[in-house]
């Protein structure tokens, strides 16, 4: 069974109140997931894994689901806080995070903390390395460790994410993401958007309006029973895409905020 995570602000607070069967609990909670990194934070004797839903980490928003050991029983860790603190380090010296979604609940979802991270920029010899620091916080044993694991973070084939800076300086990224595959037919669709506040801070941006508008370019039309995406909760904003046909789409998004209008579009295969 693979784990899907619809949105921070939607799919998270719908997995917390799932409760799992006996039979559900012995199907391999990681099934269809790919291990990306694993450490083991010594002072808790928990052993931390890092999976996500795609075989390897890009620029974009990524899904991410934490798994906590206990290194001395093996047993899962099921109750804890878990935070994701990602920092690029550049071959300029200069030092930067990214937007994050951590895990919502102390309580984990089938042995998995889900949460995700919106990786800005890719790894690379001649432009840095990603390091992700996962803090974890026991509460009823008092106890508190955290591990860093290295990352690797590719520029993904069609673009998913966008940045733009405006007039008055405020710098925006702005990403996408499908709660599964995308098919023909009608689609959950969200659109992240979060500010650079500080090297270290990216926090989410709730006031902008959306309008959107796919295209197929190859075959010059576009779809009807679009919902263009509102905001919904932590800079996710949620509507639905239609897709009539297979091949190539573009999807155009009108983005205005008073009297800032930035258009931009994301190109996809289904």
């Amino acid at each position: 069974m693979k784990l899907r995570l619809i949105s921070s602000g939607i799919i998270l607070s719908t997995l917390l109140s799932l409760s799992c069967s006996d039979d559900e609990a012995q199907i391999n909670p990681t099934e269809g997931l790919t291990k990306i990194a694993e450490g083991v934070a010594t002072t808790a004797n928990t052993k931390v894994e890092i999976w996500a839903e795609e075989e390897e980490l890009f620029v974009g928003y990524n899904i991410l689901y934490a798994k906590l050991t206990n290194t001395t029983t093996d047993e899962s860790i099921n109750e804890s806080i878990v935070q994701f603190m990602p920092m690029m380090s550049m071959v300029s010296g200069m030092k930067h995070s990214a937007p994050v979604d951590n895990p919502a609940s102390e309580q984990a979802v089938n042995t998995l903390y889900p949460g995700a991270i919106n990786f800005i920029m890719p790894s690379g010899t001649d432009i840095g390395s990603w390091k992700l620091k996962v803090r974890i916080q026991n509460k009823a044993k008092n106890t508190e460790d955290f591990v860093e694991l290295d990352l690797n973070v590719v520029t993904p084939e069609k673009t998913r994410m966008h940045s733009f800076t405006t007039e008055d300086g405020m710098k925006y990224f702005v990403s996408y993401h499908f709660n599964k595959k995308p098919k023909v037919g009608v689609n959950d669709f969200e659109v992240m958007i979060h500010t650079k506040q500080s090297m270290d801070s990216f926090p989410p941006v709730t006031d902008f309006t959306i309008t959107m508008e796919p295209e197929m370019p190859s075959m010059g039309h576009g779809s009807p029973n679009n919902i263009s995406p509102i905001h919904k909760s932590n800079g996710h904003y949620v509507g639905k895409v239609n897709f009539t046909m297979t091949g190539d789409w573009r999807i155009h998004l009108n983005l205005s905020k008073g009297e800032m209008v930035k258009e931009l579009y994301f190109d996809l295969d289904i």
